[in-house]
């Protein structure tokens, strides 16, 4: 795909205007644009995308010891304290603005 820092009017820019992100090579691999293709405004930016991914991602390693284990309610508590808790890390590391 031709690219230019400078030329908006090139490949990438015309996708661009499409909503369609790219990859360009600019001091390495890198995307060009922030539009996915979802239909859902709720992910139409890579970056919410890629949020939600990590987010997810952390859910399902927060529930991953309590798998197969009998479901009683300090379980489900244990489960919500634990997701909870890498919540917390990731807001105080500044990954997130907030989690709740």
């Amino acid at each position: 795909v031709h690219w230019d820092l400078q030329d908006p009017a090139t490949d990438a820019g015309l996708l661009n205007e499409g909503d369609i992100t790219t990859l360009v090579n600019f001091n390495g691999q890198r995307f060009w644009g922030s539009r996915t293709c979802a239909e859902d405004n709720m992910f139409a930016f890579e970056t919410a995308t890629r949020t939600a991914q990590v987010l997810a991602d952390t859910i399902a390693e927060g529930v991953a010891f309590y798998v197969d284990k009998p479901m009683h309610p300090s379980l489900v508590k244990d489960v919500i304290e634990t997701i909870n808790a890498m919540f917390r890390d990731m807001k105080a590391s500044g990954y997130l603005i907030d989690a709740t």
